[in-house]
């Protein structure tokens, strides 16, 4: 049995794209008690879960714009704090659930994750700051770059294993002066 590979990454070395596909599914595993059908108890999770769906959905077009444009469009200033101390890891879960079953864009798994969490969490109240990076993807091909988003939360990555963002270089941080 073969593996369907996406176009994009049928150039990448086999234990790379191997190592995506298992991330991906990991993450998945991580969000599935939060958000089993009957487990989304309430009626205001189940809203904000089409609310992100509707989100994701609507991802590739708002990055028709520079980033720095889109980000000035996706930030809301954290004014408040967040009200229910679960609701933070809740609106993550959801965030990332969002994202895994809304993979029909070919914008990349972690870039709709970050922005994502990023806008609905900065909605909530969560001061996160979203960076963007790139590094070299290939060391035998030094022209070869890959690029990670990941949030940060008070200078420290925001649940985000060191792994996926150590080596990267930030590139844009949005908002800037965070």
């Amino acid at each position: 049995m073969s593996l369907l590979i996406p176009r994009r990454l049928s150039r990448l070395p086999a234990a790379i794209w191997i190592r995506l596909l298992l991330h991906r599914a990991l993450s998945g595993l991580r969000t599935l008690p939060i958000v089993i059908p009957g487990l989304v108890r309430s009626k205001d999770q189940r809203a904000l879960l089409r609310e992100m769906l509707n989100f994701t959905g609507k991802l590739p077009g708002l990055l028709h714009l520079p980033l720095k444009e889109t980000m000035y469009d996706l930030t809301t200033l954290p004014e408040q704090t967040l009200s229910d101390p679960h609701s933070e890891a809740i609106v993550r879960n959801l965030a990332d659930f969002a994202v895994l079953i809304n993979r029909q864009t070919s914008l990349g798994f972690c870039l709709q994750r970050s922005l994502t969490r990023y806008y609905f969490l900065r909605r909530e109240g969560l001061p996160v700051v979203v960076h963007f990076g790139a590094r070299h993807a290939d060391k035998d091909r030094p022209l070869l770059l890959a690029g990670h988003a990941w949030l940060a939360l008070e200078g420290d990555p925001y649940y985000e294993e060191g792994e996926h963002w150590r080596g990267y270089v930030v590139m844009l941080s949005f908002p800037e002066d965070a």
